[in-house]
């Protein structure tokens, strides 16, 4: 797989639920790290400067690939998916603001 092969830009994954963290879960994958970022983007912007690949989320790497010209592809590995949950004190679930943000991140981590 031509995937394990390439060097690898990564956000750095000591960090707390670094996305890709699960991927890079032996020495031998470890080992295609070529750079450690602090952030998502700044791993995206490395990334379209050089021969790197990254695992990013579809919806960001699709938000900045015309900027950076970024080519996307699906992962050619199996992907598990994570559960999520948002909790929030009863007395939130009121707010108009709340209701809102609840509706975004709902939105967001489905895609």
């Amino acid at each position: 797989m031509i995937f394990i092969r390439e060097e690898h830009a990564v956000v750095a994954l000591d960090r707390y639920a670094s996305f890709s963290q699960p991927w890079y879960d032996t020495a031998d994958k470890q080992s295609r790290i070529a750079y450690q970022g602090n952030a998502m983007v700044s791993v995206l912007n490395v990334v379209s400067q050089t021969n790197m690949v990254a695992i990013a989320p579809r919806w960001l790497a699709s938000e900045f690939a015309d900027k950076l010209d970024l080519q996307i592809l699906p992962l050619p590995l199996k992907v598990n998916s994570r559960t999520c949950y948002l909790s929030w004190h009863e007395a939130a679930g009121r707010d108009k603001g709340h209701q809102w943000m609840e509706e975004l991140l709902v939105n967001i981590c489905q895609r």
